[in-house]
């Protein structure tokens, strides 16, 4: 064989060579331009849910630092009238630390028209009760009535005096609640 037969047969079998291997690595290429774009979307959609989850962790810690907010609210204007006894109770512990001895506690009607209330309104309970103690007791008894979260308009203070000589206050406040 001569030169220039080899150098074509060389030709030859390099071209085959590139042929076969073309044939085999551009399905293979085609797969992994494929995999590289599938990659490239869920880094994406990674990135972007990472970022959602931090959106996602800073509203449940707004929302949990507010939820105390919404019990103070609640305390303050509750959502129904069957809290009244949460409002005596914590004027009877009011009272108590105060040195009043609370009596004829008396709940107003409410008016409610007989068609209900519309949901979501304010509605308001009066409330008269008596107590009996000492005037600095007294005036220790309206600070914390006054103060505390609950709210309370005192309608009417009157006084009297006591058969033992103590002051018996009675009181007319009104208290509010969501229906």
């Amino acid at each position: 064989m001569n030169v220039p037969t080899k150098s074509i047969i060389t030709f030859a079998i390099i071209a085959a060579a590139f042929a076969i291997g073309y044939f085999v690595a551009m399905p293979t290429y085609g797969k992994y331009t494929q995999v590289k774009a599938a990659e490239t979307q869920a880094l994406q959609t990674k990135s972007e849910l990472v970022a959602q989850e931090s959106k996602l962790e800073s509203f449940v810690n707004d929302f949990k630092s507010k939820q105390s907010l919404t019990r103070q609210t609640n305390d303050a204007l509750p959502l129904k009238r069957a809290s009244i006894e949460a409002v005596l109770a914590n004027l009877d512990n009011m009272a108590a630390s105060s040195g009043l001895v609370i009596s004829d506690v008396n709940l107003a009607d409410g008016g409610v028209a007989e068609g209900g209330v519309e949901p979501n309104t304010i509605q308001s309970q009066g409330v008269t009760f008596s107590a009996s103690g000492s005037y600095p007791a007294f005036k220790n008894f309206l600070l914390l009535l006054e103060t505390s979260l609950r709210l309370i308009d005192i309608d009417q203070v009157s006084m009297e005096a006591g058969d033992d000589g103590s002051i018996i206050y009675t009181i007319e406040f009104t208290t509010y609640y969501q229906s």
